[in-house]
């Protein structure tokens, strides 16, 4: 899930923001390479070494696809930065990245996967602040109580854009590029944790993250948006924009590939509805609620719609035959 496609619209947005044509490649075609030679052409025409500052600030969950969408899903913003890291953005470049815990402290270490000429810390500013920006969508605060190690040489006047975008301690010729704050900070609870069935949509896009098959259809990007958000579901006009469609494209695409939003969000609702079923104790009623209906009679005569049997009779089944996975095949099949 590192693919530049993904990040290409945070640079792409920076560029016009400078007046800058790139005359780059559509987002859907952009290579690792081509994510390069438009970042240096960025660099270049600007002059600007810390561009990368901008290009991170550009960045919220929602551009990191599938990856984003599942880190909302965590419990802790321990875990949800845990994902971010594990599974993004370039690790396939070279990129690595390291978290490390300890009683008082998290502290997260990165290695840049490239440097870009003309801006050596291109992604390392990038990379941080990116980093803060997803913090403070999970949290709502800046890390004002962190310290940000960097190996850069200590500037004679240091950038204002670093306290601008990312708010820690920022110290200059260190060892590593490394972010260290309070633990506290990360033992925080998200606010989607409260809802019992949430381990289920971790375990879902963490699973699908794993089997690389995101992006290749339009109608995956809009499960995926759906389970990442949950009940209540967002509508066409707010899925559309974060897809970055009109709501007239985005009906157009869905169409061309067989579908349409309602049967998405109807397929999303009935997968949930059997993971909740068959994976956790909740009443039939408080599954409904959990998939924004309003009472437990519509959902009820939803799913049957779906499966030709009652919840509770779905759940009585799968207790009694335990071997099989329900409607396994309602969310994309995964390549072999």
């Amino acid at each position: 899930m590192d693919s530049p496609q993904l990040y290409i619209a945070a640079l792409l947005q920076v560029a016009r923001d400078r007046d800058v044509d790139l005359g780059a490649p559509r987002p859907v075609s952009i290579s690792w390479e081509q994510y390069k030679e438009l970042s240096t052409k960025l660099v270049d025409v600007t002059g600007d070494p810390h561009i990368g500052l901008e290009i991170g600030g550009h960045i919220n969950l929602s551009a990191h696809g599938a990856l984003g969408y599942a880190s909302l899903s965590c419990g802790t913003v321990a875990e949800s930065l845990e994902l971010l890291t594990k599974y993004g953005p370039f690790r396939k470049q070279g990129a690595r990245v390291e978290l490390a815990f300890s009683k008082e402290t998290m502290a997260v270490t990165y290695w840049p996967p490239a440097k870009i000429r003309g801006a050596p810390s291109f992604f390392i500013d990038m990379f941080f602040s990116a980093f803060e920006r997803a913090t403070y969508e999970l949290t709502g605060e800046k890390m004002t109580r962190a310290r940000l190690e960097l190996s850069i040489p200590s500037p004679r006047h240091q950038d204002p854009r670093y306290k601008k975008y990312i708010a820690a301690n920022i110290r200059f010729s260190c060892p590593v590029n490394r972010l260290v704050g309070p633990i506290s900070n990360y033992t925080k609870v998200l606010s989607a944790s409260q809802i019992p069935a949430t381990a289920i949509h971790k375990r879902i896009c963490e699973d699908y993250l794993r089997s690389s098959v995101l992006g290749e259809s339009i109608a995956e990007g809009v499960k995926l948006h759906l389970l990442g958000n949950g009940a209540p579901f967002p509508d066409i006009s707010e899925v559309s924009t974060e897809l970055g469609f009109s709501q007239r494209t985005l009906r157009r695409r869905l169409s061309e590939e067989g579908t349409n939003f309602q049967n998405l969000l109807d397929e999303v609702r009935n997968f949930l509805a059997t993971e909740y079923l068959s994976g956790t104790d909740l009443s039939v009623e408080a599954v409904a609620a959990a998939l924004g209906y309003a009472n437990h009679t519509n959902f009820r005569r939803a799913f049957i719609k779906w499966n030709q049997t009652t919840p509770g009779a779905f759940r009585k089944a799968l207790r009694e035959n335990t071997s099989g996975s329900p409607l396994s095949a309602v969310l994309p099949e995964r390549r072999r």
